[in-house]
C-alpha cells in the first residue's frame, strides 16, 4: 500500500462515519458501507469522497447497518453483521431473531444496505462515443452507445441506446439504432422475471421499424465476484415494417443467454457476450437471432476503451430480396458513472 496506506490509516480513520472497513494489512477506513458488486465494495466517506475497494482484499468490516447479503450458491442473508472471524468468515444475526449463521468472505459476491439511501447511489451507466474514417472511398462513421441502471435488492431497471450512421461518397447514408427498457424483478433465490420494451431500425436489413414488447422467466447458473452467466425464456409481441411497406405483426419465442467475465485492479477489464434467439411462433421457420460481444478496458479512472462486435440475421425477412445478415465492428472511447 505504501504511501496510499499512510494516506488511509492517517485520514480517513479519524473521519467520523458509521463503518468500519479493515484491508488485510490492518489498514483501516472508517465510511458508510454502500454495497458490494463484482467484487467491489462502495464506501462513502468524508475524506476520500466514495471509494471503491476490491472485497479479496478486506479483512474484515464493521458496521450495524441492516444489510442483505448474497453468496456464490444464491442464498440471501438479511441481518447485522456482529462479527469477522479469524478464518474470514462473517457472523450475521438474522433480522427475525434465530440462530445466527457464518458465511466465508470468499463466498460473499453482494451486499445491499436495507435502508432508505438516496438513489444516486444504486444508479450506475455509462456512455461512450466512436468515430472513424478512411481515405480510400472517403467512409465516415460515428457509433454512440448509452446505458443507465438503477438496482435495489429486489429489483433492477435498465435503459441502453446504440446507435451508428456510416456516410460514404459512393453509398447512400446507412444507419442502425436499438432503443431498450428493461425491468426485472429478482426472487428469494437464483431466480428472476423480466419484461422489456424494444424499438429498432436498420437500414442493411431494410428494416425501418421493430417494435418489440414481452417478457419472461430467468435464472443465474453462475454469480460471483468474477463471472455471471444466466438464461431466460419467454415470449414477445412483434412488429415490423420493412422497406417496400412489407409490415408483419407475430408472436415469437424468445430464448436468451448472458455471459459475464470481470477482472479488478488495473486495468479493470469487463468482457460481456449475449445471444438471443427469436423462433416465431407464427411464420413457421423463421428464427431471428442477434449476437453481441463487448469487451471494455480502463484506460483512467472512469474513461475506458470498448471494443464491439454486433450480428442480426433474420433467416426469412418479409421482403424476400432484403439482407439476411448485417454485423458491425466497433470501437470507441467512454465514460463510467
Amino acid at each position: 500500500m505504501g504511501m496510499l496506506g499512510m494516506c488511509l490509516t492517517g485520514s480517513v480513520a479519524a473521519a467520523p462515519g458509521t463503518d468500519v472497513v479493515v484491508l488485510a494489512n490492518g489498514d483501516r477506513i472508517t465510511g458508510e458501507i454502500k454495497g458490494l458488486e463484482r467484487g467491489l465494495l462502495t464506501l462513502k466517506t468524508d475524506a476520500l469522497g466514495t471509494v471503491e475497494i476490491e472485497w479479496a482484499k478486506i479483512g474484515r468490516i464493521e458496521t450495524q447497518q441492516l444489510l442483505e447479503i448474497e453468496d456464490s450458491a444464491h442464498k440471501r442473508y438479511l441481518g447485522q453483521v456482529v462479527g469477522t472471524g479469524e478464518d474470514g468468515s462473517l457472523q450475521i444475526a438474522p433480522s427475525r431473531g434465530g440462530v445466527d449463521s457464518q458465511l466465508a468472505m470468499a463466498r460473499v459476491v453482494r451486499i445491499s444496505p436495507l435502508s432508505d439511501d438516496p438513489w444516486e447511489y444504486r444508479l450506475d451507466g455509462n456512455v461512450s462515443l466512436g468515430l472513424s474514417a478512411a481515405s480510400a472511398n472517403e467512409d465516415r462513421q460515428v457509433a454512440l452507445s448509452a446505458e443507465v441502471d438503477y438496482r435495489d435488492q429486489r429489483r433492477s431497471v435498465e435503459a441502453s441506446y446504440s446507435g451508428a450512421r456510416t456516410q460514404s461518397a459512393n453509398n447512400p447514408d446507412v444507419q442502425r439504432q436499438d432503443a431498450q427498457f428493461t425491468y426485472r424483478s429478482f426472487s428469494r433465490e437464483s431466480g428472476f422475471w423480466a419484461a422489456a420494451v424494444r424499438v429498432s431500425t436498420n437500414d442493411q436489413l431494410d428494416l425501418r421499424l421493430r417494435r418489440q414488447a414481452g417478457g419472461g422467466v430467468g435464472h443465474y447458473w453462475l454469480r460471483d465476484a468474477k463471472r455471471e452467466f444466466s438464461g431466460l425464456v419467454g415470449l414477445v409481441v412483434t412488429r415490423e415494417r420493412y422497406r417496400g411497406d412489407h409490415s408483419r405483426e407475430q408472436l415469437e419465442g424468445m430464448l436468451q443467454g448472458r455471459f459475464d467475465v470481470y477482472r479488478q485492479g488495473y486495468p479493470e477489464i469487463d468482457v460481456s457476450a449475449l445471444m438471443t434467439l427469436y423462433p416465431s411462433l407464427s411464420v413457421s421457420g423463421r428464427v431471428r437471432s442477434e449476437w453481441s460481444l463487448e469487451a471494455r478496458v480502463e484506460l483512467i479512472d472512469g474513461i475506458y476503451y470498448e471494443l464491439a462486435y454486433r450480428r442480426s440475421q433474420d433467416n426469412k425477412p418479409p421482403g424476400g430480396d432484403s439482407r439476411r445478415i448485417d454485423w458491425s465492428l466497433t470501437t470507441s472511447v467512454g465514460y463510467e458513472f
